[in-house]
C-alpha cells in the first residue's frame, strides 16, 4: 500500500507542477502580449512636435537685441542663423534650411522664421494659443496632408506667410519700376482672387481686410511642408535668376492657387500647400496700420485692472478690430520707416511681456538681472556651425527694457 500511496504523492506533486507551469507561461505570456501592446501603443503615438523660432541675422544689432529680448521675456528661445554671413534676401531661406538638417527636426515639426531686426514678440500666453491652433489645424505630413479641407477652411495651409498690406512683388512681372510693379502685383493677385472666388475658396482674402498679399517677412510651417515647398523655391531662383525672396515665394503662392500648365512641374507646389495669414493667427504686418482705426489699445486702467489681479502670463493689451480670435505672435514693423518709431513704442509697451516685467519694480529688476546675466543667445553661423553666447556680451540690456 505505501509504495501506491506514495506514487499517488508524486504524480500529484508532479500535476500540480504542470498545472502551476502552465499558469506562469499563461501569465509570462500576459505579460509579453501587454508589452507589446504598450509599445506598438507607443509607436502609434505620435510625438509632441518640437517647436523652433528662427531669425535670419547676419550681425546684431539694436532692433535684434530688442526681438530677442522679447522672445526672452515670452519663454521663446529663438535660434539666429546666417551669423556673420554675406547678407542676401534669397540666402535666409537657404539658411533656416541648414538649421533644420543640424537640429534633426523631424518632418511634422514646427518653424516659426521671421526678420530679426523689425520685429517683436507680443508675450508667452499668445505663442502659446498660436502653436496650439497651428499643430491642431494642419497636417503633420504630407500623407495626412488634404488640400481639400484648407479650401473648406477646415484646416490651415502647412506654410503660412504672413499677409501684409502691401503689394511688393519686384521681380513678379518683370519690371522693377516700383509703380508699374506694384500695379501689376495687385493685377495678379487680382486674378487669382477671382479664380478663388468662382472656386468660392476660403483661401482668399476678405478685400475688407486690407492684408491679403504675401510678405516672406514671417513663416510658420510644418517642417515637411517647408522642405517642400524649398525644392521649388531654389529650382526658381536659379531659373530665373531672382535676388527678391519675397517674389519668388509670390509666384509660388500664386502658381500654386491658378495652376497654371505653362509653368513648370519643378517650380510648382500642390494647391493649399502655401497660404496666408489673413486672420493675424500668427503674425501682424505693421505697413499701413494705424493705431485706432486698426488697432485699439487697452487703456491704462484696463491694464492695472489685470496687473492688480496678478494672473500671470498676461494677455496682450491691444486688440486688432475686425478680428476677434487673433493671436498675433510676432509684429512686424516692415515699412514704417522714422514716423513708425512711436507706433513700435506704443505696441511694445501694451505687449503682455513688457507689462509683466513692469508690473513691479521687483518684476523689472528681476527681468533686467535675468537678461544680464542668464540669458543666452544661440547663433549659426557660416557651415551651419552654432555657438551659445550671453545676451549681455552682445546687447545692452537697458535699451531693451
Amino acid at each position: 500500500m505505501r509504495p501506491r500511496r506514495n506514487r499517488c504523492v508524486v504524480l500529484l506533486a508532479i500535476a500540480v507542477w504542470l498545472l502551476w507551469g502552465v499558469a506562469w507561461l499563461r501569465l509570462d505570456d500576459g505579460d509579453a502580449e501587454r508589452r507589446l501592446a504598450e509599445a506598438n501603443a507607443a509607436r502609434r503615438t505620435p510625438a509632441t512636435p518640437r517647436v523652433v523660432f528662427v531669425v535670419a541675422q547676419t550681425r546684431p544689432s539694436p532692433g535684434w537685441c530688442q526681438m530677442v529680448a522679447s522672445a526672452i521675456l515670452s519663454n521663446v528661445t529663438v535660434v539666429t542663423v546666417g551669423h556673420g554671413e554675406k547678407y542676401a534676401h534669397t540666402r535666409r531661406v537657404f539658411w533656416v534650411a541648414q538649421y533644420i538638417e543640424a537640429a534633426g527636426l523631424r518632418d511634422e515639426d514646427v518653424v516659426v522664421s521671421y526678420d530679426g531686426a523689425d520685429t517683436l514678440l507680443t508675450g508667452a500666453l499668445t505663442v502659446q494659443r498660436a502653436v496650439e491652433r497651428f499643430i491642431a489645424t494642419t497636417a503633420p505630413s504630407f500623407e495626412n496632408f488634404a488640400p481639400e479641407a484648407v479650401q473648406r477652411a477646415e484646416a490651415t495651409a502647412p506654410l503660412l506667410f504672413t499677409a501684409e498690406s502691401n503689394c511688393y512683388h519686384p521681380q513678379l512681372t518683370g519690371s522693377v519700376k516700383w509703380g508699374l510693379s506694384k500695379g501689376r502685383c495687385i493685377s495678379a493677385y487680382k486674378r487669382v482672387e477671382g479664380f478663388l472666388l468662382r472656386q468660392k475658396n476660403a483661401l482668399v482674402g476678405d478685400r475688407r481686410n486690407r492684408l491679403h498679399f504675401l510678405n516672406a517677412g514671417g513663416y510658420v510651417a510644418r517642417v515637411w511642408a517647408l522642405k517642400q515647398a524649398f525644392m521649388s523655391y531654389r529650382a526658381l531662383i536659379r531659373l530665373k535668376k531672382l535676388w527678391c525672396d519675397q517674389s519668388a515665394w509670390g509666384m509660388l503662392y500664386l502658381w500654386s492657387i491658378s495652376r497654371d500648365a505653362s509653368v513648370s512641374p519643378t517650380v510648382r507646389v500642390p494647391f493649399g500647400l502655401i497660404g496666408l495669414d489673413f486672420h493675424n493667427s500668427f503674425f501682424l504686418s505693421l505697413h499701413g496700420i494705424s493705431l485706432g482705426r486698426s488697432i485699439r489699445l487697452f487703456s491704462p486702467s484696463a491694464i492695472e485692472e489685470v496687473v492688480v489681479e496678478g494672473k500671470l502670463p498676461f494677455p496682450p493689451f491691444f486688440e486688432i478690430r475686425g478680428v476677434p480670435r487673433a493671436t498675433p505672435v510676432v509684429l512686424h514693423f516692415n515699412g514704417i520707416g522714422r514716423g513708425g518709431v512711436g507706433l513700435r513704442e506704443k505696441l511694445r509697451n501694451h505687449t503682455s511681456w513688457f507689462v509683466e516685467a513692469h508690473r513691479t519694480e521687483a518684476a523689472l529688476l528681476k527681468a533686467k538681472e535675468g537678461l544680464q546675466s542668464d540669458a543666452r543667445v544661440i547663433l549659426h553661423g557660416i557651415g551651419g556651425k552654432g555657438k551659445e553666447v550671453r545676451y549681455s556680451d552682445v546687447c545692452r540690456v537697458g535699451a531693451s527694457l
